[in-house]
């Protein structure tokens, strides 16, 4: 199967993920356990979901991933994102919806805590307000499955809150970035 790097489909998919960071979100989703869960908070228009989702169907095994949006932009953003995109993720993403490997969540972070889902890997790139950020890491680290990874897109670089809410989630959990891959950071849940 095709990285995302070398996918004409994905190349088509409007967003701020780059090569590297989908060539690694793919191999992260590569590593995920036979029957586990992704869950990428933030979906915009699909690229980052596309990457997730090249990467759960290798080697035909079963991987869910559930990408949770409100598909109602930011805060604020409303000149930014002058319409709502979730038609564009639709389209973009409808094989991987269609033969059941991705099950979008029109939803809230917050909302998705209460489905139950126990995930492998988190995807956090959801709301870059500062409190908004912070509560994703918080939430979705309880939900990660011991030995599971958790990666914060813009959190290094230029996006200050975001950062600041991973610097406050670290401290607050004596936790430690163990990798960097663009403005991706990289946690591991131990056992």
């Amino acid at each position: 199967m095709l990285r995302p790097s070398e996918s004409t489909a994905f190349h088509q998919i409007d967003g701020w993920l780059t090569l590297e960071e989908a060539d690694a979100l793919y191999d992260a989703a590569v590593q995920v356990p036979e029957t586990g869960r992704i869950v990428e908070i933030g979906s915009f228009k699909g690229r980052s979901t596309y990457a997730l989702a090249l990467g759960a169907q290798v080697n035909g095994i079963a991987k869910m991933v559930y990408a949770v949006d409100p598909f109602t932009g930011n805060p604020g953003e409303d000149s930014f994102f002058p319409t709502r995109y979730k038609a564009d993720f639709l389209r973009n993403l409808d094989q991987f919806i269609k033969e059941g490997t991705v099950t979008p969540l029109t939803m809230s972070s917050a909302g998705a805590t209460m489905l139950g889902i126990r995930p492998n890997l988190v995807f956090i790139d959801g709301s870059h307000i500062f409190a908004d950020a912070l509560f994703d890491m918080t939430a979705w680290w309880e939900k990660l499955l011991p030995g599971g990874r958790m990666a914060i897109h813009d959190s290094q670089g230029t996006h200050p809150p975001v950062r600041n809410a991973l610097a406050a989630f670290l401290e607050r959990n004596n936790l430690r970035v163990e990798s960097v891959t663009g403005s991706i950071s990289w946690l591991t849940k131990g056992a």
